[in-house]
């Protein structure tokens, strides 16, 4: 690895890999080869993904999507104003991504900014399918690997949704979005509510609803995946939802264990994620 590469690696990695984070710990057990474009994909879709939430002005959000827009547009070189983009151009990454793709990312961040909470549950899906979407088909083509239609909207869906029950485990402030509107109805309770310190006890159970939803529609899509198309395996994207899965099983069995924080990723997610890992190259090589 150059110095330049370095430097470039390490923008990446504070980027995308957040002390405690999910990817922090399932990018120790993807091949050294591929981890360098892996980081610099997670960073791209960190850099863009959290423009929408940060607390500023819509026309300063507005004017770094343009930014990015005009940057991802443009030729795919290692001249890139943006260290992430150089080191996806340098690691091969930025060549296995279409430019319709990529510009997805700044749509779907345009589409979060001033978004309205889902009315119900079938909106919801579709809401949290769309939103988990681009960064999923962009780590199946770095793989050069498909799977299904339906297991990609299910699993998307499932995703997102776990993204949005972390927030709400962890107290991050509450956006007008973040509680759909037909649970605020069910549980009869507003948002601003929702928002008191400490919070009432429909928060709680709105978190455990979610986390129904989100492993109803993981089960559903990995039900029928099938990876195929392409020699890559698809094996982080398989471990990333089986975490996912597990870490929410944690939140619905043990929902009092939110109030006392043991939901932080530990040893023995490490010591899951070895043996997922383990049983996938298994069975891939047994294929």
């Amino acid at each position: 690895m150059t110095g330049k590469m370095s430097h470039e690696f390490v923008v990446c990695k504070e980027l995308s890999m957040q002390p405690g984070s999910l990817f922090e710990l399932t990018s120790r057990f993807v091949k050294p080869e591929r981890r360098e474009a892996l980081v610099a994909l997670y960073a791209l879709q960190h850099s863009i993904g959290s423009i929408p939430d940060i607390r500023t002005d819509d026309a300063v959000k507005w004017a770094k999507l343009e930014w990015w827009s005009k940057e991802l547009a443009s030729d795919s070189t290692s001249l890139s104003r943006h260290p992430v983009l150089r080191l996806l151009y340098t690691t091969g990454a930025r060549e296995k991504l279409d430019n319709a793709l990529i510009l997805r990312l700044v749509s779907d961040a345009v589409s979060q900014i001033d978004v309205s909470p889902c009315p119900d549950e079938a909106t919801m899906f579709q809401t949290c399918a769309a939103d988990g979407e681009t960064a999923t088909m962009m780590e199946l083509a770095l793989d050069g690997v498909q799977i299904s239609r339906r297991s990609l909207r299910s699993l998307c869906a499932a995703t997102s949704l776990y993204r949005l029950v972390l927030k709400l485990v962890e107290g991050r402030d509450l956006q007008n979005h973040s509680v759909p509107l037909y649970l605020q109805a069910k549980f009869e309770v507003t948002l601003n509510e929702l928002r008191q310190k400490p919070p009432p006890d429909e928060y709680m159970e709105i978190v455990c609803h979610l986390v129904e939803k989100a492993s109803q529609w993981y089960r559903e899509g990995l039900k029928a995946c099938v990876f195929t198309g392409g020699h890559g395996s698809g094996a982080h994207l398989q471990l990333r939802w089986a975490i996912e899965q597990r870490w929410l099983a944690r939140v619905g069995n043990n929902i009092h264990w939110v109030e006392d924080k043991r939901l932080k990723l530990g040893p023995a997610d490490a010591w899951f994620a070895w043996r997922f890992m383990r049983r996938l190259k298994l069975r891939h090589t047994s294929s």
